[in-house]
């Protein structure tokens, strides 16, 4: 008997585990730096290879500097515009659908 309630105790915990993980919302980084152009706002919503954040470039354009891999909601922006930011910083969080 006590193994069923472990059992069941387990499997409840991993499918709560999982389930918290999917809620989780996705760190978006950016790929190259420089000063920030060009923030998405919060709560937009995006899907796979949106533009979240655009950086200006040595030539006196724009690129960007970070793009959703996840389709979802903005829910968290990182940067704001006039910003530096590396390579590698995390600069919008997503809630995916």
């Amino acid at each position: 008997m006590r193994r069923i309630y472990l059992a069941a105790a387990l499997l409840i915990l991993t499918a709560a585990g999982g389930l918290l993980w999917r809620c989780m919302p996705v760190p978006v980084n950016a790929v190259v730096g420089g000063k920030v152009t060009w923030v998405i706002p919060k709560g937009s919503e995006v899907r796979e290879g949106s533009e979240l954040v655009r950086i200006s470039t040595l030539t006196g354009g724009e690129i960007a500097a970070a793009r959703s891999k996840t389709e979802g909601t903005v829910s968290e922006v990182c940067v704001r515009e006039g910003d530096s930011i590396v390579s590698g910083a995390v600069v919008v969080r997503i809630d995916k659908k």
